[in-house]
């Protein structure tokens, strides 16, 4: 896993946790990215892995959904049908994801 999200009510906060995330890493060797690292003010949403992520829900951004049914789609026609316990398991995913408070 290579993607997180850190939230926070106090901006300076932020930006310490941010200072130390970046010296944690350093003793891996490892970086964030400098254009990839962002604060925001969570009330207008952060992109996040093909969700929009807010305080309270999250939703699945547009891209996502069309990409997921042109995949479940594209199975069903080129191999005949989808086996049941993979759609199961994807399926499960999206439980998860909604399921979650946040």
């Amino acid at each position: 896993m290579d993607d997180f999200v850190l939230m926070g009510n106090d901006k300076q906060q932020m930006w310490d946790w941010k200072a130390a995330l970046t010296e944690y890493l350093a003793s891996m060797r490892l970086l964030l990215h400098p254009s990839k690292t962002h604060i925001h003010q969570t009330a207008k949403g952060i992109p996040f892995l093909g969700f929009t992520v807010f305080p309270d829900y999250k939703y699945v951004r547009k891209g996502k959904t069309k990409r997921y049914r042109r995949h479940l789609r594209d199975n069903l026609l080129r191999e005949g049908c989808l086996p049941p316990q993979t759609l199961e398991d994807q399926l499960n995913v999206w439980l998860v994801i909604f399921a979650t408070d946040r």
